[in-house]
């Protein structure tokens, strides 16, 4: 006896047909029958639908054939010592299929094993996001290593491998995104677990820093786009990436029509600012500045920027200096926002604060250069950095790359993404 259902639901969690309802039936040879069973008719009945039941073998996969099942279940056999379940044959067929780069049939078999299968069904959602992103197929890759992650703080143990390269692969693409707040998250995990390599550390430190102007990041938000035209996201980045590289005109009449489309979007109205104020386009950053809510903690670290060059913009000293200081708190070596504080200083007559925070500008300004330098093997270069947290009173990062002068840190595994 064993239970034959009709057909599942996208991920395969449950029969769409019966709602995993249909009672076993014998095993039969050959055909396919319309079996009515008189202990789960009225089950059915209330469901609504009629039972259509398959006795002659699974529910093979678009493009797989009977042989192909039947040798992947083979192959899963001689692997593991005992008779394959479904969930074994799918997960082979989609590796096999995987390794031979039929994607498309990879990706449908991953996704006919339910991902609360107690022994593969986290595997198979990591594998499928793994694919997924060497795909370029941004979103759902996000969703599935997501997932992976909500998984492992609710308590599930993830793999060392699986949460890692979750981890890391969800740094890249908010990264390439220039989503900055979700990736200090799992920066700050991944430096908490003591999972960071001294890229990582880098870019939890001093986001501003980094150059986030570079083409193959552009290119590859336009790859991800193009297979996903309507994600807000990347647009986003796309419309910022034209900023980036002085498209600014451009760049700005595709941020305003997606203002107009959502002006909740505090990181497209940011981004709008910022254009805006590279262009000294001061009405259309009023016309924006006064639909922003209040400021918060959480917000876009750009949004804040901007709203101290605005209050820099009308001379209101104080408040400039109020949003300013907020953002220190957040990013501690950002450049623009000490500059604006030496220039409120100087306008609310105290110099002596003024001095401090040009000192510190000076030190940030070695900092970006000497960041460069600062990668594993380079003692002397990772050393300077040291020195310059401790000027600019950087206390925990001083140490953390005090530890990365003194041992070797190697990359973390990443899906390949075709680096340059």
């Amino acid at each position: 006896m064993r239970f034959v259902h009709k057909k599942f639901d996208r991920r395969g969690l449950r029969c769409v047909c019966c709602k995993g309802t249909h009672a076993p039936v014998p095993a039969a040879s050959g055909k396919v029958s319309a079996v009515l069973l008189a202990a789960p008719l009225s089950v059915c009945l209330l469901a609504g639908t009629a039972i259509l039941l398959r006795s002659s073998g699974p529910d093979l996969p678009p493009g797989v054939t009977a042989q192909a099942w039947s040798d992947a279940a083979a192959a899963s056999r001689r692997n593991r010592g005992v008779p394959a379940e479904d969930c074994d044959v799918l997960i082979t067929l989609a590796r096999q299929a995987s390794r031979a780069g039929r994607t498309k049939q990879a990706l449908d078999c991953y996704s006919r094993i339910p991902p609360d299968h107690a022994r593969l069904g986290l595997q198979a959602v990591f594998e499928d996001a793994v694919l997924r992103l060497e795909c370029d197929l941004a979103a759902p890759a996000e969703y599935g290593f997501q997932y992976l992650l909500k998984q492992h703080q609710t308590g599930t143990v993830l793999s060392t491998r699986q949460l890692n390269v979750a981890r890391r692969s969800l740094s890249l693409l908010y990264g390439l995104q220039m989503r900055t707040e979700e990736r200090g998250e799992i920066l700050r995990r991944l430096m908490q677990d003591r999972y960071a390599d001294l890229h990582d550390a880098r870019y939890y430190y001093f986001p501003s820093l980094m150059i986030w102007q570079n083409a193959w990041g552009a290119e590859k938000v336009e790859s991800f786009l193009k297979l996903d035209p309507e994600n807000r996201d990347l647009q986003n980045a796309a419309a910022r990436y034209l900023t980036g590289f002085g498209k600014l005109s451009e760049s700005r009449r595709t941020l305003l029509d997606l203002v107009q489309t959502d002006g909740s979007d505090l990181r497209t109205c940011a981004w709008l600012l910022e254009c805006c104020y590279e262009l000294d386009d001061w009405d259309t950053f009023q016309s924006v500045v006064r639909t922003l809510p209040p400021v918060t903690d959480t917000e876009p670290v750009v949004l804040t920027l901007m709203r101290g060059e605005w209050e820099m913009h009308q001379r209101r000293w104080t408040a400039a200096e109020f949003f300013f200081e907020a953002l220190l708190k957040r990013d501690a070596a950002n450049s623009q926002a000490v500059m604006g504080l030496a220039k409120a200083m100087e306008n609310l007559g105290r110099i002596q604060e003024r001095d401090q925070f040009l000192k510190r500008s000076l030190i940030i300004a070695d900092l970006r250069v000497g960041l460069t330098a600062a990668v594993p093997g380079q003692i002397d270069a990772i050393k300077k950095v040291v020195a310059w947290c401790r000027e600019l009173q950087m206390q925990e990062a001083a140490m953390t790359f005090d530890f990365f002068a003194s041992v070797e840190s190697v990359p973390n595994e990443v899906p390949n993404l075709n680096f340059p």
